[in-house]
């Protein structure tokens, strides 16, 4: 389509079953209405996936998309948003990766994958330009994800194909398995990697040489290069290029029980690192590249570091190694295994073993029991392979009650069929309300108040947060009490969280840019206006932009009603409430439950009230549906009996 600007103007759809390749037009009405990447996909999910469509079906599709500003000079415009029925929690099923893949995918004339059907055998999906054919995976079946993109770069003999691809947790359909770009960029939530397994879809490459048309080239040069100023002049650049992704965890999350783990903390990985990594077209280069000089681990590489793994070594695993951390790191994504599961099964397997109620015969011989390295790495091997204990470990956290028992559900930490940390809590009642109400379940990336956690690096001092306080919400306290009281813009600020993160992930921006803990002033809703007007030449205003967030986030919440989910499902996991405030729970972190259920409701309360749902279900009107333009979602619930 010659008259786009900033989209490609196409799409692929790809049957596996059929072996079809389809190159379709991209509508303009379809591109102004939800943008891209997120957007996109999530809209070609809610019309071809329904709820008697099982996440392993072959009708279940997999959509990959890249923003309307991905591949472009906008900051951090270099993410891919893939979207599905999920594995995990059988509801809306979303997962999102920097690097290169996104901004190549445009590059090469496509904004939008949609993958359907069940090949016979293992196959890849190659995309060079006009270029498009599925090849046989064969020889890649069973290879590490790392292994898979070096083979396919030789056979093809380009070493700069991106590539995305599954590792052997996705072939042998654990529910946690993820999505690798390149060797450490991954897209870890929703089980797409099984999925993908199920499909037999091993690898997916592109090279791109078309580029991109801008409307409006020299503005957007121009802005782009005054957005890097004010980030260069924020109190948390240097910071941040330092230490990377991990500039967001202090100290305070690395001191538990008078415990203190400086081998994890943000200054002791950075010992680790050899040089520093950027995605495409980001100067702020959050990634580093590792090589392990010493130790039991000596010898180990990779990259992409993210804070959970500081917090899992501290908080579930107990191992003060930086080491061991990194190591941890590149096996789980050579296996292609999101890194967040083996710590959180383990984290209550761990649990349950010290109250006795599982022996060591029954998970092959180990203890399981923190500062144990080894049976880490070792089940972190048995879960890819689906081996053992591994079973077990993979059945958590929906089976595996029924599959262990032994009251076990009370130390599972669920939300939406997903796994969730601290069993429904976070470190703040506003915190814990972003984290529960997340379409796809347990979520820090989709709306979570980050820059008030009390685990900020020292940059982000008090005086910048009672400013802030004052000039967004006219409290200078807003941000600087991490408190469990309700506040009566608590629920104000978890909405527009939520709206900033879905507009990052339309554009294909990159979190740390965005409204993240990693900038004091990070892109706003008026920057992306300015953005998406110089590279599409169409003029947004922020209430349109607005508009449009709400109406994605408010498609999912449609999806997961279609799926039954409801208000009881956006609570902290409903075992807790058997307890009564400030009483002991064994699944939870700091040991007694903060707040109560009925605080937490009426927190709730506030909040769908502004995001347009009903109170008692949680499921949005029919009103606000057609106030952002979801007329046919409206109808589509109306009809199946969901609609008050």
């Amino acid at each position: 389509m010659t008259n786009f600007c900033g989209w490609a103007g196409r799409a692929l759809n790809v049957d596996l079953s059929k072996g079809q390749i389809k190159v379709l037009p991209l509508s303009i009405d379809f591109a102004l209405k939800h943008l891209g990447g997120r957007g996109f996909a999530t809209a070609i999910l809610y019309d071809r996936v329904g709820p008697d469509i099982e996440p392993l079906s072959p009708n279940n599709i997999v959509a990959i998309s890249s923003g309307v500003l991905s591949g472009t000079l906008s900051p951090g415009a270099c993410r891919t948003d893939i979207v599905s029925k999920s594995s995990e929690s059988g509801i809306f099923g979303r997962s999102n990766l920097g690097g290169f893949f996104g901004p190549e995918l445009k590059w090469a004339g496509y904004d939008l994958i949609v993958l359907s059907g069940q090949s016979k055998k293992p196959v890849y999906l190659r995309i060079e330009d006009d270029l498009i054919e599925l090849r046989d995976a064969g020889h890649l079946w069973g290879k590490d994800t790392w292994t898979t993109q070096s083979l396919i770069r030789q056979e093809l003999g380009d070493r700069n194909i991106k590539t995305l691809k599954i590792g052997p947790a996705g072939e042998n359909g654990v529910g946690a398995a993820n999505v690798v770009g390149d060797i450490g960029r991954s897209a870890s939530k929703g089980g797409i990697g099984a999925i993908l397994g199920s499909k037999k879809l091993k690898a997916i490459t592109v090279r791109g040489r078309r580029g991109i048309k801008i409307a409006k080239p020299k503005e957007l040069l121009t802005y782009t290069r005054a957005l890097w100023e004010r980030f260069k002049s924020d109190p948390m650049y240097e910071t941040h290029v330092k230490y990377g992704r991990n500039s967001w965890v202090g100290d305070q999350v690395m001191k538990l029980g008078g415990n203190w783990f400086p081998n994890l903390s943000a200054q002791g990985l950075q010992q680790q690192y050899k040089r520093m990594l950027s995605c495409s077209g980001c100067a702020l280069h959050c990634g580093h590249f590792y090589r392990i000089e010493n130790g039991n681990y000596k010898g180990t590489t990779g990259h992409g570091i993210e804070g959970n793994c500081q917090i899992f070594g501290a908080q579930s695993f107990k191992v003060d190694d930086s080491g061991f951390i990194c190591h941890y790191n590149t096996l789980c994504n050579k296996l292609g295994l999101d890194l967040d599961m083996p710590a959180s099964a383990l984290g209550c397997f761990m649990r349950v073993y010290k109250d006795g109620l599982i022996s060591r015969d029954e998970s092959d011989g180990f203890e399981l029991k923190p500062g144990n390295p080894e049976m880490v790495l070792a089940m972190v091997r048995k879960m890819a392979y689906n081996e053992g204990f591994g079973k077990i470990l993979n059945a958590y956290p929906n089976h595996v009650a029924e599959k262990f028992g032994r009251g076990i559900e009370m130390y599972v930490s669920l939300s939406k069929g997903k796994s969730g940390g601290r069993n429904g809590f976070s470190s703040s009642i506003k915190a814990t309300l972003a984290h529960n109400v997340a379409t796809r379940g347990w979520d820090h990336l989709t709306g979570s108040p980050t820059i008030e956690t009390p685990n900020r690096q020292p940059q982000m001092t008090n005086e910048i947060l009672e400013r802030l306080g004052r000039e967004r919400y006219g409290d200078p306290k807003f941000f600087t009490d991490c408190n469990w009281n309700f506040h009566p813009k608590y629920a104000l600020r978890v909405w527009e969280q939520e709206n900033a993160y879905a507009m990052r992930d339309l554009t294909g921006s990159c979190n740390a840019v965005g409204p993240s803990p990693l900038f004091v002033e990070g892109l706003k809703m008026a920057d992306y206006a300015h953005l998406i007007a110089a590279v599409t030449g169409v003029d947004f205003k922020v209430e349109d932009l607005v508009k449009a967030a709400e109406r994605e986030l408010l498609l999912e919440r449609a999806f997961n009603a279609r799926e039954g989910i409801r208000r009881v499902d956006d609570l902290p996991y409903p075992y807790q409430w058997l307890l009564k405030k400030g009483e002991h729970h064994p699944g939870y972190a700091y040991d007694k439950l903060p707040m109560s259920l009925e605080e937490y409701g009426r927190l709730l309360d506030e909040y769908y009230l502004l995001r347009g749902c009903d109170t008692l279900t949680g499921i949005p009107t029919r009103a606000k549906l057609e106030k952002v333009g979801l007329n046919n979602v409206s109808h589509d619930l109306n009809e199946r009996g969901i609609l008050g």
